[in-house]
């Protein structure tokens, strides 16, 4: 949900043209979560970029290629690099001298930190505080470089950007931060997320094929987090497995769990290895086939910032059990499939009426997720972003 207050359009004509350095490794290997969210927003950015702004995209690595270097308000800046390894070294002491010698105005992380030093104002987005609220998902040292660099990041800010406005409200009470300093840009829903046309239905096919995926299945994608609750939702399983003999598990993305043998020694006792089908990371040409081949998508978690993956579900007609506490609450108040528990009975629930629904409900639901999620874009977030770097300047 976006801030009641609306912005200051009297400030925006003392606002000359920028160059943004935006701190962008996270578009480098394989993107997850953040180098999505960058991505997004580069996308946006391109469509209705300010006359002579720039944004130099700073990467730890060697040269790649990317649709979004061939716009014309994007500059990729390689480090050249042999691997992009130690980041944040880089990051912290690297990166500073690279963005004055380009000439940045101001710098832009999309991920809990900045560079350090220097007088180039910075703005940084916090997606969500789990290194705060959950430490025991994290290993002592990576929880305290977290939670130092992103305190550090949000003291000298001159704009915090967070995913929603619960967050908002979260990090300024957090961090002790004044609200006000504080916006929200919400994420948004790629248009490759929709339903597949009928002649993309063959590719689809193929691309499953190629994993060794073959419906029906319901389908966990995205990083395999403790949060995420993967007991809960293997049990689920297990107990419709028992029904719908046909029905497999497809579980892609990378794996997170600070005990991985536990889940897979826990499978193997429901009797679940030919059931299962574990695919890592996989490539993004995948991902909006997997999300419409499947029965189902599961996002049961404890704790998120914004909780992505099942409105990209939803977008392509797939419908997807959740839990409370994600930016889909205030999306749709009454969405129909969330679980009242974080257990396995709750989720087998939830997942017995979605596979026994009639296609008349399936077909209303998809209709209504389209409605909702038709205000969801990231051109609409692009705007958000370049008004919160327009008051990042005007502050400083």
């Amino acid at each position: 949900m976006l801030p009641r207050s609306g912005p200051d359009l009297s400030i925006w004509c003392t606002v000359r043209p920028m160059r943004v350095g935006i701190v962008a490794h996270e578009l480098e290997g394989e993107r997850t979560g953040v180098g999505r969210y960058l991505a997004g927003l580069l996308r946006g950015f391109a469509e209705i970029a300010p006359s002579g702004w720039r944004c130099g995209l700073f990467m730890n690595g060697p040269p790649f290629e990317d649709p979004l270097f061939e716009q014309r308000a994007i500059e990729p800046i390689f480090a050249r690099r042999p691997a992009a390894g130690k980041v944040v070294l880089w990051e912290q002491l690297s990166l500073p001298g690279a963005l004055s010698d380009w000439g940045a105005e101001l710098v832009f992380s999309p991920s809990y930190s900045l560079p350090p030093g220097g007088r180039i104002p910075g703005v940084v987005t916090i997606h969500d505080l789990s290194f705060e609220c959950l430490p025991e998902e994290f290993g002592w040292r990576q929880r305290w470089r977290r939670r130092l660099l992103a305190r550090r990041a949000c003291a000298k800010a001159a704009r915090v950007l967070t995913d929603t406005e619960t967050m908002r409200r979260e990090v300024a009470k957090s961090y002790a931060l004044d609200v006000e300093r504080i916006g929200v840009v919400p994420l948004a829903v790629e248009e490759r997320f929709r339903p597949a046309e009928p002649s993309e239905v063959a590719d689809d096919r193929r691309i499953l094929a190629e994993l060794g995926v073959h419906p029906p299945y319901l389908l966990y994608l995205g990083a395999l987090l403790d949060r995420r609750q993967p007991e809960a939702m293997v049990e689920a399983f297990s107990a419709l497995s028992q029904q719908f003999t046909a029905l497999s598990l497809v579980i892609a993305g990378p794996d997170r769990l600070r005990s991985p043998r536990r889940l897979r020694e826990r499978m193997e006792k429901l009797g679940l290895a030919d059931r299962v089908r574990r695919l890592g990371y996989v490539p993004e040409a995948a991902v909006s086939p997997l999300l419409r081949g499947a029965e189902a998508t599961f996002y049961l978690s404890s704790y998120e910032g914004y909780g992505l993956p099942p409105l990209e579900s939803l977008a392509c007609g797939t419908p997807a059990i959740v839990a409370s506490g994600l930016a889909l609450d205030d999306l749709w108040p009454a969405y129909p499939y969330r679980v009242e528990r974080l257990d396995a009975g709750s989720t087998e629930q939830v997942a017995q009426r979605i596979l026994a629904a009639s296609s008349e409900t399936q077909e209303r639901i998809k209709v209504e997720a389209a409605e909702r999620l038709a205000s969801l874009s990231w051109r609409r977030s692009a705007q958000r972003w370049i008004e919160e770097l327009k008051r990042a300047q005007v502050r400083c």
